[in-house]
């Protein structure tokens, strides 16, 4: 007795029955699952038999191939082929302590989902909020740091009317009381630039005025905090560039010694026990001061640096380039030439050559 087939042997088996058939210029037909389906209702419809019998020919024709068609009408009859196409209800449990269960799962979820929503919700009003109050913040900051006018809008518009909006163009130009005080330090720079400006037009020459230095003082003197020294520095930068594209380079020197300068002098000032530079010291005795704060804060000399008298000679001489002060360097490096000699030979050469600007 044979065993059953499977139903992807029984594929295979089928698809062997045609290969002899088949051609490599036409192509296998593929039904798809719309076409099953038409099919698969097509043959329900024609299985609904309404009690009558079997056809002869196909009766014989399974019998000739060992086919028991009485048994197989028996199996066949109990199927329900009408409701084959027809939508399933689902089956409810029973069992309450299932039922329970699941409701449980079930409000769990929906509780997440719900708690979901909410927290979405809550994220984006506090999210809004948030940006409108740095938003507020940042306006507020803005009108402080430009100068915000008070008092009513006649007083604005009067401001508008004397000069305010064509302060460039008009000879004077006259603020109202209500102005901002840091407007007014603005104004009056304006005001000094105007009354420079009108006597140079008569006589057609330069205005002998420095507008950016002007504003520099303006924005130190408007407030202390770090945003208006900041605007301060850049008033400063931009008045060393202020004389054309061959000095940018030039500018950005002097303005970082100039920098630097300030920075040893605060430190200094900050900590004067431990620079102990005395009452008016000189440049060099404020170099000095400022290494041993330096070097104070490290704990000790780096062994790298050489150490004369308690003065470490290369952090010295390089303060002083920082510095700008070339010719206290050269001076300074000719005093110490028999100590730097030792470790380079042929510095003190290059580096007079470099300050005077002839080769060595």
């Amino acid at each position: 007795m044979s065993q059953p087939m499977s139903l992807s042997a029984l594929l295979e088996e089928s698809k062997r029955l045609t290969t002899h058939l088949t051609s490599a210029e036409i192509p296998t037909v593929q039904r798809g699952i719309d076409l099953l389906e038409s099919e698969s209702r097509k043959l329900v419809a024609r299985s609904i038999r309404d009690g009558r019998p079997l056809d002869p020919r196909g009766q014989a024709l399974l019998s000739s191939a060992g086919v028991d068609t009485d048994r197989l009408a028996e199996n066949t009859a109990s199927a329900a082929l009408l409701s084959a196409f027809e939508m399933l209800q689902p089956t409810y449990d029973a069992n309450v302590a299932s039922f329970l269960s699941q409701q449980q799962e079930q409000s769990i979820i929906n509780a997440i989902e719900e708690s979901e929503l909410t927290t979405l919700d809550d994220f984006d009003r506090n999210m809004a909020a948030h940006m409108n109050q740095v938003w507020e913040d940042t306006q507020r900051r803005l009108f402080e740091e430009l100068g915000q006018f008070q008092g009513s809008a006649d007083a604005t518009a009067a401001f508008v009317s004397s000069g305010g909006a064509h302060a460039l163009s008009a000879p004077t130009m006259r603020v109202t009381a209500t102005t901002h005080p840091r407007v007014e330090r603005y104004a009056q720079v304006v005001r000094d630039l105007n009354d420079a400006r009108v006597p140079a037009a008569v006589r057609s020459v330069a205005p002998q005025f420095n507008l950016l230095a002007g504003l520099e003082k303006a924005t130190s003197e408007s407030s202390l905090e770090l945003k208006s020294k900041q605007i301060a520095q850049i008033w400063r930068l931009l008045a060393h560039y202020s004389g054309g594209a061959d000095s940018i380079v030039a500018g950005a020197c002097a303005y970082l010694e100039e920098t630097f300068i300030e920075h040893v002098d605060r430190i200094v000032t900050q900590y004067p026990h431990d620079a102990n530079v005395g009452g008016i010291p000189s440049v060099h005795r404020k170099v000095q001061g400022y290494l041993r704060v330096l070097f104070g804060r490290l704990g000790r000399v780096p062994a790298f640096l050489e150490v004369f008298n308690d003065d470490a000679i290369w952090a010295h001489m390089y303060t002083l380039y920082r510095c700008g002060y070339k010719q206290d360097l050269l001076r300074y490096a000719l005093e110490m030439e028999d100590i730097i000699t030792d470790s380079d030979p042929g510095f003190v050469a290059y580096l007079k050559a470099f300050v005077d600007g002839s080769p060595p």
